[in-house]
């Protein structure tokens, strides 16, 4: 019991640590790296040869992900945002209508995250997620061998846990670590590719 309460606590410790360090990062360095990353992202076979992509978009100093959603709209992919299923820690998909995303048919949840609307954005159905799937994921810190540093409330985990398609870990670089350097618990998934700039 002590060891699962000292990996607890060393997760809240590295997480108030990359907050400060995510918060400290210039606003331009932050813009070239995310532009890195996107191009990378951009050349991966499995992002040119997904049909559906399922991706956050990040808000304040998280890695930018709004021009890859939009480049995958553009070349006709169907994108998803993710929308917390109230009273739950679990992620429904939900898809974005019209090939574009409208302010309209967002808004800001709770927890501070941008959501698509029930309202405007339908239901994707989870049958639809397959193995030609990618997901992009947020994380505060990632290791090279593919275990992230979220912010503690397991949604993501709990979607890994089943995603049949390929998971994409987006950090910069000075928030990629090497393995073992995360304190990890059996609940913890990997991602299969991390990208970072």
């Amino acid at each position: 019991m002590a060891d699962v309460l000292d990996r607890a606590g060393d997760k809240r410790i590295l997480r108030v640590r990359f907050l400060q360090q995510r918060r400290e990062m210039g606003a331009a360095a932050r813009e070239d790296a995310d532009a890195r990353i996107a191009a990378q992202v951009l050349q991966l076979p499995q992002w040119q040869e997904a049909t559906l992509v399922l991706s956050y978009l990040g808000v304040g100093d998280e890695v930018a992900t709004a021009g890859l959603v939009e480049a995958a709209l553009a070349r006709g992919n169907r994108v998803a945002l993710p929308r917390v299923i109230a009273g739950t820690r679990e992620l429904e998909w939900r898809l974005i209508p019209g090939g574009r995303v409208d302010e309209g048919l967002l808004e800001r949840s709770s927890l501070g995250v941008l959501e698509p609307r029930v309202d405007g954005c339908p239901l994707l159905d989870a049958a639809d997620i397959d193995s030609a799937s990618i997901a992009l994921v947020p994380g505060l810190a990632f290791t090279r061998d593919g275990f992230r540093l979220g912010y503690g409330g397991g949604f993501y985990d709990r979607f890994l846990a089943t995603f049949p398609g390929w998971s994409v870990g987006l950090v910069r670089s000075a928030f990629l670590l090497e393995p073992g350097d995360l304190p990890l618990d059996a609940h913890d998934r990997r991602v299969d590719i991390v990208v970072s700039g």
